[in-house]
C-alpha cells in the first residue's frame, strides 16, 4: 500500500535471483517526517530472511559522516551479506544527502 511508497524497501535475492529476504525502513510515519524533516532522525532497517527476522541496521548519529551499526541474529544470514547491506545502504544514502 502506500506505506510501501513512503519508506525504503530493498528484497534480498539469493544466487538464482529467488527471493530470500527483506530489508526495510523501519515504519512508514517515521520515514515520512524523515522526509519532511530532512533527515535530523536516525533511520533503522529491519532484515528478514524467509519471513523471520534477521537483524537490524541502525544510523549512528554523526554530524560529520554516514555511519551504520549492523546487529545480526546470529545464523540467520550469512555475515557477508549483512556487510553487503550495509554497503549498499551507505551508498544509497550518501548519494540522497
Amino acid at each position: 500500500g502506500l506505506a510501501r511508497l513512503l519508506r525504503d524497501t530493498w528484497v534480498l535475492l539469493d544466487p538464482t535471483d529467488q527471493e530470500i529476504g527483506l530489508v526495510e525502513e523501519d515504519r512508514a510515519a517515521l520515514a515520512l517526517v524523515r522526509r519532511l524533516l530532512l533527515n535530523i532522525i536516525h533511520k533503522s532497517f529491519h532484515c528478514t530472511v524467509g519471513g523471520m527476522p534477521a537483524g537490524t541496521v541502525s544510523q549512528r548519529f554523526n554530524l560529520f559522516r554516514l555511519m551504520y551499526d549492523v546487529r545480526l541474529d546470529p545464523g540467520a544470514v550469512d555475515p557477508r551479506l549483512a556487510q553487503a547491506l550495509a554497503v549498499l545502504l551507505l551508498a544509497i544514502e550518501g548519494r540522497q544527502k
